[in-house]
């Protein structure tokens, strides 16, 4: 019955379409309608960029110890540290599910080439001649240096936690031999990932909303013997079936119930330690002196890195700086729209909707803690058993 639950959802998420919260790849009309909705959500030379994407892990169980070596390159995720397959999702800037990826046995910076994304986008880029923009976290090469500009997607990206601590340090470390133009550009980059977290927000919320499902959810393994020589069985539920049966649900319930951002919803105030952009501020990465265009996070972390360590930067950290992100994944902008998430040991956990802490018990205090329950042996087990139910026998000979 599960099986031919997920079959016929399956089928019907993947017929219906996109402007019913279908999986359906937008078409031209559909396209119009998305760039219409988030035109002017943003400022700052980003009004026309209308989706946020991000990559979440399928966590499944390990396969069999002699399948590892040739399987850990495409299907152990060396971030969350264990195996799963790997789902791109695309949203607009109010949540709204765009497009979802089937289980991918490749990390996200690979998926975007080998899957076709990076096509994908040119293709809706041309169609809206360029009015038209892709909001995602530093792990993804939209465009590569070769790529010709005809033929490149507007991309903004936000900066990973490395390449922020070097930022701050060129832009507010006490040391004089910094020139005034390095600093500048430091600010400017540090500005425009703030204001690029703040949009791209949405996309790590629904992430969340996704792993709400208890089967795609934080830690939860995927129970199907997926490695098994003679296939997984005609009745068993596939990683695809789950991941479209739930992106399927999740739209719908986002379009019909409540969705992530209200209609006239807009970015806070850009500030950065209390203090506001130039008036002419416009969203872009300097090139800190290279003359490269920095068209990905490669080309602008190598340039980041080799400047900040002609300038003497040591890589440091310090959990007692509160204002120090350096420690923190800034990439994870969730806390930025009122939604904590927490991560540990690569699981995700969300505050939402509880008002109180819970309080573990000492049996669920020493599972987390990764401690075994002693287990009786079956004799010793059989043998309480047998003298509880002896003494039972005589208490009610004695009291007839």
């Amino acid at each position: 019955m599960i099986y031919r639950c997920c079959v016929a959802v399956h089928k019907t998420a993947h017929n219906t379409p996109y402007a019913d919260g279908g999986l359906c790849r937008p078409g031209e009309a559909d396209w119009s309608a998305i760039a219409a909705r988030c035109k002017d959500v943003a400022q700052y030379g980003l009004e026309n960029y209308c989706l946020a994407m991000d990559g979440m892990v399928f966590r499944i169980g390990a396969p069999p110890k002699a399948q590892q070596s040739a399987l850990k390159s495409t299907l152990w995720n060396s971030h969350y540290s264990h195996w799963g397959y790997t789902v791109l999702d695309v949203c607009d800037l109010f949540g709204y599910g765009v497009w979802v990826s089937q289980p991918l046995k490749m990390s996200e910076s690979e998926a975007v080439g080998k899957e076709g994304v990076r096509l994908w986008l040119q293709n809706a880029s041309k169609t809206l001649k360029g009015d038209f923009g892709v909001l995602t976290d530093s792990l993804y090469a939209l465009n590569l240096v070769d790529t010709p500009k005809e033929e490149r997607v507007n991309h903004m990206f936000s900066i990973g936690p490395r390449t922020l601590a070097r930022l701050k340090f060129l832009a507010f470390d006490a040391s004089t031999t910094i020139p005034d133009d390095i600093r500048k550009q430091a600010l400017q980059a540090l500005f425009t990932t703030r204001y690029v977290g703040k949009l791209r927000a949405v996309v790590e919320n629904r992430n969340r909303q996704f792993r709400c499902w208890a089967i795609v959810g934080g830690g939860t393994v995927f129970r199907s013997k997926l490695f098994r020589k003679k296939g997984v069985g005609k009745y068993a539920p596939l990683p695809e079936h789950v991941v479209a049966a739930v992106s399927f649900f999740l739209n719908r319930r986002l379009a019909m119930v409540k969705p992530l951002r209200a209609p006239m919803w807009r970015p806070s105030a850009l500030l950065w330690r209390g203090e506001s952009p130039a008036a002419d501020f416009k969203c872009f990465y300097p090139d800190f002196g290279s003359g490269k265009e920095m068209v990905n996070k490669s080309v602008l972390q190598m340039q980041i890195q080799r400047v900040a360590s002609q300038y003497g930067y040591k890589s440091k950290r310090s959990k007692n700086d509160a204002d120090d992100e350096s420690a923190t994944d800034v990439d994870n902008w969730s806390e930025l729209d009122g939604i904590e998430t927490v991560e540990k040991n690569g699981m995700i956990f969300s505050n939402v909707g509880k008002s109180k802490a819970i309080q573990l018990n000492p049996r669920q205090l020493k599972l987390l803690e990764g401690g075994e329950r002693s287990k009786k042996p079956f004799r010793d087990a059989s043998a309480e058993l047998e003298k509880a139910e002896l003494s039972k026998r005589r208490r009610k000979k004695k009291s007839e």
